[in-house]
């Protein structure tokens, strides 16, 4: 069984599990509530801001003929509708590719700013956060930690 909630729970999960052992806090809210899904905060609880997960199983696509041929070109996650709107300084994406678990998830860290600005430019896209490799590799596991501590000091 292939579930998009457990899929997107497993994110969640894994997102939470990475920031505790950085020495956050950080909570998972109640599923299916509106709102973010992970509560964070300073080690000292004085600063704190609110995740929002989308997780896929495997979000790199490729492009540009068969076999070797093929060019990794960008990653794919769904948003929905209401995400896609978000824009706070104090909400970030965790944009989490399990990578079917064939090694350790990627994490992408990103402001809603920054996906804000990606469907307000690209109404085209409906639905889908699809950066290319390069606009998104700023934000990836260890450069996308460095961001999210700088914004919980």
């Amino acid at each position: 069984m292939k579930s998009r909630q457990f899929t997107g729970v497993a994110g969640v999960h894994f997102v939470a599990s990475r920031l505790n052992f950085l020495c956050f806090h950080a909570v998972p809210t109640t599923r299916n509530v509106g709102g973010p899904d992970l509560l964070v905060s300073s080690p000292d609880g004085f600063q704190s801001l609110t995740i929002q997960v989308k997780t896929t199983r495997l979000a790199l696509r490729t492009r540009g003929g068969r076999g070797k041929e093929k060019k990794t070109y960008e990653l794919q996650w769904d948003v929905g509708p209401k995400s896609r709107k978000l824009n706070n300084p104090n909400l970030w994406f965790a944009f989490v590719d399990l990578k079917e678990f064939q090694g350790i998830p990627d994490i992408y860290f990103v402001p809603s700013k920054v996906v804000f600005a990606y469907f307000y430019h690209r109404s085209w896209s409906r639905f889908r956060y699809h950066p290319l490799l390069a606009e998104v590799e700023r934000y990836k596991n260890e450069n996308g930690w460095k961001r999210l501590k700088k914004a919980l000091k």
